[in-house]
């Protein structure tokens, strides 16, 4: 039985959490589920590690399953959770997330992934995490998977954040920052997936 829901901050979160910690409490009352915000602290972290056994923590503490909503960099720590807790992270719903590892990428999505390892060291360590655990995670993993995508996504492009397998929905003419609020607003949408068997 699913107990509660985190959300996972992404990168330059300074734009999203105020609106999350705002609407924490609605989201739990429509989502039917205790859901809180993890705060991934990408930015003050020293490394992956940390942020991951913070995340570690707050997973084990939960007396049942787990459903994670990951925002942009928060979709890579995500997998890394589902790969270690495997049936107790039953659904993950991405809001333009990282879905794909550093492999096979093209020169565009090589520009895309650049950029925000530059920015951030401990999403560069985090990707190199999932790369490591990347095949391990199954098709059928990915079928309990949703991802929200933003079709003028600035950072992460459609074939970054979308992975075969998972169910798509498109967002459509909106860029990164608006795409992760309006899937937030996707709350019907969303619950239903998290009931489906």
């Amino acid at each position: 039985m699913i107990k509660k829901i985190f959300i996972l901050t992404g990168l330059g979160q300074e734009l999203t959490l105020p609106l999350l910690k705002m609407a924490e409490g609605k989201l739990s009352k429509e989502l039917e589920i205790e859901t809180k915000i993890f705060n991934s602290g990408w930015e003050s972290r020293k490394n992956f590690e940390e942020l991951f056994n913070s995340l570690s923590k707050k997973i084990e503490r939960v007396d049942g399953e787990v459903v994670l909503i990951a925002i942009s960099a928060g979709m890579v720590a995500a997998l890394v959770a589902k790969n270690k807790y495997g049936d107790k992270i039953s659904k993950i719903i991405s809001l333009c997330g990282w879905s794909r590892p550093k492999i096979k990428l093209s020169y565009k999505e090589k520009k895309h992934y650049k950029a925000l390892t530059d920015q951030n060291i401990v999403f560069k360590e985090a990707v190199a995490e999932y790369t490591k655990i990347y095949k391990n995670i199954l098709p059928k993993d990915w079928k309990k998977m949703m991802v929200f995508w933003a079709e003028n996504d600035q950072l992460i492009p459609k074939s970054c954040s979308v992975h075969r397998g998972m169910k798509t929905k498109k967002l459509k003419i909106v860029e990164h920052v608006s795409g992760i609020l309006l899937g937030l607003t996707k709350t019907g949408g969303i619950r239903r997936f998290i009931e489906a068997k």
